[in-house]
């Protein structure tokens, strides 16, 4: 029996892999919004210490717990034109986890069959949550991947010094 994956037509690999993208780019983002909390707490610890305190504070916290706490040690340390910026990310960020929420937390019909025109059906995503549906192409979850990484940058750039590799050091 041939499965949607067989199918040299069939577009669900495609959409497997960029949800797997969404996922990869998410969890990259919640790790570095975690490096971002441990340093503003403990500024002069090295890294393998922070990994071991930091994940004790962090480590069963929602990722909207995360963002908040982040954005609240940020208004208690930076200034308040620094807080601006951060505001812009801080607003990036939350609107990744709501992305996050509404690719992960659906049910995802991939068709792999043809209409009778001879084209490929829509995929639907029916929200778990709240029963909403829609159709998805490709390129909205490409458009959400690089949102997510776009994200990561920003948040990067506004901590150049918090990386694991520069907090070995």
């Amino acid at each position: 029996m041939l499965s949607v994956f067989d199918s040299e037509e069939s577009l669900t690999k495609d959409y497997l892999a960029k949800i797997g993208e969404i996922t990869f780019h998410f969890n990259e983002l919640e790790e570095h919004i975690c490096l971002r909390i441990w340093r503003l707490i403990w500024p002069k610890y090295k890294f393998y210490l922070l990994d071991k305190k930091g994940r004790i504070i962090t480590g069963n916290l929602t990722f909207r717990s995360k963002a908040e706490l982040l954005f609240s040690l940020c208004e208690a340390e930076l200034s308040s034109d620094k807080m601006k910026v951060f505001k812009e990310i801080y607003g990036s960020i939350l609107d990744c986890n709501r992305i996050r929420n509404d690719v992960l937390h659906s049910r995802w019909h991939i068709f792999p069959d043809r209409d009778e025109r001879g084209g490929l059906f829509p995929t639907r995503k029916i929200n778990i949550k709240n029963g909403s549906t829609e159709d998805v192409v490709l390129e909205k979850l490409d458009k959400y991947a690089k949102q997510i990484l776009h994200t990561n940058i920003l948040l990067s750039k506004f901590f150049p010094d918090v990386t694991k590799t520069n907090l070995t050091k």
